[in-house]
């Protein structure tokens, strides 16, 4: 259920987005949950929300080029208390400004006035 779904999010310190299939919105709803997200972005559209959004957010270093770093950065923010702490306020004060992005909005806009 999306309730035992936040549940779960609100029980945990770090989303491991999936591999080959990405978050998006699962990706936002952690976001809003205090999670800090780890992606590795793959070559289709739908595997590099997450990775959009941490950079989005300014956070490139939660993207990483191999299931390799993305395990050793899952366990070294399993480990490390403080570098959660400092991740969660980096991520904290950047939300505001992925709410508030035009961009996203003005490209559809776009988009949308090529079909007429």
């Amino acid at each position: 259920s999306h309730d035992g779904f936040l549940s779960l999010n609100l029980a945990c310190d770090v989303f491991i987005d999936g591999i080959a299939w990405s978050g998006g919105m699962t990706t936002l709803e952690a976001l809003q949950c205090g999670l800090i997200p780890l992606t590795v972005p793959g070559l289709q559209m739908r595997t590099r929300h997450t990775h959009a959004i941490v950079h989005a957010l300014g956070l490139p270093e939660l993207s990483v080029t191999s299931l390799d770093e993305w395990l050793a950065l899952a366990l070294q923010l399993g480990q490390d208390l403080e570098l959660r702490q400092q991740l969660a306020e980096r991520i904290q004060e950047a939300l505001p400004s992925l709410w508030r992005k035009a961009e996203p909005i003005e490209d559809f806009n776009h988009w949308l006035a090529q079909l007429w």
